[in-house]
């Protein structure tokens, strides 16, 4: 029986982040057979991945914000137990694979040396290699990288990697850049192939069942905290999508539906897409037309939310995705450029507008332009769906080819 270890972004509820953990492992074991899969998993013990046959296991992250300031990895400080490092290397030493990724995972927004993203990639790539263990990259975006440090790690760890996937074109000129001239795999984003549940699954939610019971239409919105530096602050962007909302229930009539991507609770308030909606509500007039999803939730939940919306306006790229995927009419706000990516894969860039300079009026237009042209999306659905089956077992051949 084969073993694999997962390591990426888990552990945090981020259903974009894992929904590709849940796809690899259901498609590598109808090919494998029964495998061990495992995840190294932020909050191990709550055990996120066990309905999946996912095994989670401690990493060098801490399990809180506050646990990290002024220290490097768990278990490399000079005062710290070496037991779970220790621990952890046994994992990777006994495994047939190490699979880092997917998605946004080589950043050096924070860097230190034993510190944030791209050293712990590199952390684990080292582990790997120091046991013969191959590495697979698996559907990565690759930057920004504007630190030294960030770029000479991430060169590195790139060199150990026995093969590599990545989701967009940037991220290859960027590892090409880096001086990468092995074979890069360009592959669209494995979320494409994360099945919608059956029909009626969200009913299961008290909000999706008011929204939907008032005989009224439903709109989708999903929202974020803003990450910084790009222009516009989390407080002036909720302000807006306030004065959104109210205009949509004015204009349509409508009901609107929150739908969170995440819902981390053990970092900042903010990282709970919840919290975020919370606040927006409060901002808005027409209360009685605003409903909020606060129950905990899978990736699965999360897609079937959009089942049924009349149309949607997302921030979070895997918001746009599971709206689309559910041929939503949609609109997507470019906070990163892997938004105005996604809108381009599938044709509908003339469906994302720039966060930047953003206006209710121009949003509601997008919005009416899209509900016309419902049948582009439903075009874009169906790509989705069938592209994303063939990048699946792309994916998974991959990593089994690694193995070999």
């Amino acid at each position: 029986m084969k073993k694999i270890i997962f390591d990426g972004a888990y552990g945090i509820k981020s259903f974009g982040d894992d929904a590709p953990l849940i796809v690899m492992a259901k498609f590598l074991r109808k090919k494998l057979g029964e495998i061990d899969a495992v995840v190294v998993n932020r909050h191990p013990e709550e055990g996120a991945y066990d309905d999946y046959g996912i095994r989670s296991i401690a990493g060098v992250e801490y399990e809180s914000k506050e646990e990290s300031i002024g220290k490097w990895f768990r278990g490399l400080n000079v005062d710290d137990e070496h037991d779970d490092l220790c621990a952890l290397f046994s994992e990777v030493e006994s495994s047939d694979l190490l699979v880092l990724g997917a998605g946004n995972f080589l950043v050096d927004y924070t860097i230190d040396i034993l510190k944030g993203p791209v050293p712990r990639f590199l952390l684990m790539s080292l582990m790997a290699q120091m046991a013969g263990v191959p590495i697979f990259w698996y559907g990565i975006s690759v930057g920004p990288l504007t630190t030294k440090m960030g770029r000479d790690m991430a060169r590195l760890a790139a060199r150990f990697a026995s093969c590599i996937t990545v989701r967009d074109e940037k991220s290859v000129g960027e590892l090409r850049d880096l001086g990468i001239m092995s074979k890069i795999h360009q592959l669209p984003d494995v979320v494409y192939g994360f099945d919608c549940p059956p029909a009626g699954h969200a009913l299961k939610f008290s909000a999706y069942r008011e929204a939907h019971s008032k005989g009224r239409k439903v709109i989708a919105i999903s929202l974020r905290a803003l990450p910084g530096g790009i222009g516009l602050s989390t407080d002036d962007y909720m302000r807006l999508m306030a004065q959104l909302c109210d205009g949509l229930v004015e204009k349509y009539g409508v009901n609107i539906l929150f739908v969170p991507q995440c819902i981390y609770t053990h970092g900042n308030s903010i990282e709970d897409d919840r919290n975020i909606a919370k606040v927006v509500m409060a901002l808005t007039i027409r209360k009685d037309h605003l409903f909020s999803v606060n129950e905990d939730m899978d990736a699965y939940d999360c897609l079937s939310l959009y089942e049924g919306a009349f149309a949607a306006v997302c921030t979070r790229l895997h918001g746009c995705v599971f709206s689309v995927k559910n041929g939503v009419p949609t609109i997507g706000l470019n906070y990163n450029p892997k938004v105005s990516e996604f809108f381009r894969w599938i044709e509908c860039d003339h469906f994302v507008l720039d966060i930047l300079g953003l206006n209710v009026l121009e949003i509601m237009e997008k919005l009416n332009l899209s509900l016309k042209s419902h049948g582009e999306i439903i075009h874009a659905a169906k790509k989705i769906n069938n592209i994303g089956r063939l990048t699946v077992a792309d994916y998974v051949e991959n990593a089994i080819e690694v193995m070999k």
